[in-house]
């Protein structure tokens, strides 16, 4: 099956889906939107943090306040990918149904 990254979908099937499926597209739109946004965040947290341990003089390992951000940061990613391939596999499933 051909990989449709971020494309929206066509209005055909917009115009075909039903109000469950509308309102199910929304939510996860809406979670992948959230979910991206705070992995922004996170990850832009944890790189300021270790940027300023290293302009420190800190060599090596990071800090466990750092790499409680750094680990914060991988868990945020893995819920937003998450979030995206499940709003990606409802795309594609609508796609499929109603072209």
């Amino acid at each position: 099956m051909k990989l449709h990254l971020n494309k929206p979908l066509p209005k055909a099937v917009l115009a075909k889906m039903s109000a469950t499926e509308h309102k199910k597209f929304a939510t996860l739109q809406k979670k992948s939107d959230d979910l991206g946004e705070e992995m922004d965040e996170a990850q832009r947290i944890a790189s300021v943090a270790m940027r300023k341990e290293d302009q420190s003089g800190h060599t090596g390992k990071p800090s466990a306040s750092v790499q409680r951000l750094i680990n914060l940061g991988f868990k945020k990613e893995f819920f937003a990918f998450k979030a995206a391939d499940s709003l990606r596999s409802f795309k594609d499933n609508m796609r499929t149904k109603y072209l």
